[in-house]
């Protein structure tokens, strides 16, 4: 028997800030950009300036009631932050407190930076696999291409005397 499909994760090339307000989002900080100032930790430092004074792991949750004559609604947003320091450890740990934060959630919105979206959704997958959680971990164009274009060079060298 083969290995199991992945059902609990995708991959998707895009900006996980545009998602609904009901999908967590996760914002992973590496340890050479604690300020936010790079890529996607920077958009999320803008809508959500709070997250700069975040040192570790916190969840963040915005409650808006929005009334109306015939009816009232909730939105909610939810920002998971997690300053990590790239080692698959500490990753998977991180991770774990992820699951934990968000098994209640439907949706959760990740990204990736210095891992491959690969490597990230396999740990995402053992980890998030007997919850009701679908995580989406996000892309950009140009590194999901990136991924596509490597190949393996071989060099076949041949005894010119023997040939």
């Amino acid at each position: 028997m083969g290995p199991e499909p992945i059902r609990k994760t995708e991959i998707i090339v895009g900006n996980p800030l545009v998602t609904s307000n009901q999908t967590t989002k996760v914002v992973l900080i590496e340890t050479n950009d604690k300020d936010m100032n790079s890529s996607i930790q920077r958009l999320y430092r803008e809508k959500f300036p709070k997250l700069i004074n975040i040192k570790d792991f916190e969840v963040i949750e915005q409650i808006t009631k929005i009334k109306s004559e015939n009816d009232g609604t909730k939105l909610r947003k939810k920002i998971i932050e997690v300053h990590h320091d790239e080692t698959i450890p500490d990753t998977w740990e991180k991770l774990q407190r992820i699951k934990e934060e968000t098994l209640s959630d439907e949706r959760v919105a990740i990204h990736h930076i210095n891992t491959t979206p690969e490597n990230l959704q396999k740990m995402t997958e053992m980890i998030f696999h007997k919850t009701n959680t679908k995580v989406a971990i996000y892309t950009t164009a140009n590194k999901r291409e990136a991924e596509k274009i490597k190949t393996t060079y071989g060099m076949i060298i041949s005894d010119s005397e023997k040939a």
